[in-house]
């Protein structure tokens, strides 16, 4: 009887600690560290040994697989979010670069000007048509005076054509009236000279 009492207790014991090392398993919010103390804490020891269920190492090796389960899946679902990342990083810099692409040929577009395929900054430009334009005046400026110059000694040239003539006109009027004039005194000297022979025959 005395050594079913001690069956009993001993019994009744290792149940009580099996069942507290069980609680490992049931407790909420344990971390696996946390569940593998407690399960070594209330398990029971025999000398240097601890005695433990198989039912709660095959249960602290389901929620450890169940951990490391996990944890791959979150590997994964991280892997997959960081190659995603990646991806939208890399088309990201790929926009960021077109768009740099673009807009620095807008400010080349911009800042230049394609004239009979050479290109020319716009200031530059500005400064060459300024200054082709400001020639142009100028030589306008010199044809104008230069035909101005030419009209006026035309104008000259003409009044003193007109001048010449007249003078001219003038000088052949007077060397006619004395053409004349000397014929008439011819004849009349012919015309004595011959009433003097008549007189004298």
């Amino acid at each position: 009887m005395k050594t079913l009492t001690i069956l009993f207790v001993v019994f009744g014991s290792y149940s009580a600690i099996a069942q507290t090392a069980a609680s490992a398993l049931t407790e909420p919010g344990l971390t696996v560290d946390q569940r593998y103390s407690l399960m070594k804490s209330r398990s029971q020891t025999y000398g240097e040994y601890k005695v433990i269920k198989e039912v709660v190492l095959d249960g602290f090796w389901k929620i450890n697989k169940d951990s490391v389960n996990r944890l791959g899946t979150s590997l994964q679902d991280a892997n997959a979010t960081i190659a995603r990342l990646e991806t939208e990083l890399s088309q990201t810099v790929a926009s960021l670069q077109q768009r740099n692409a673009e807009l620095e040929e807008m400010t080349y577009a911009g800042t230049h000007i394609n004239v009979l395929g050479f290109n020319f900054l716009k200031t530059a430009f500005i400064g060459l048509v300024a200054i082709v334009v400001v020639g142009l005046l100028l030589l306008l400026a010199l044809v104008s005076g230069r035909l101005k110059f030419i009209q006026s000694s035309l104008h000259e040239g003409k009044s003193m054509i007109d001048s010449i003539s007249k003078e001219f006109e003038e000088y052949k009027r007077k060397a006619l009236e004395r053409q004349m004039k000397l014929s008439r005194e011819l004849q009349d000297e012919r015309n004595r000279l011959h009433n003097l022979r008549g007189a004298q025959s």
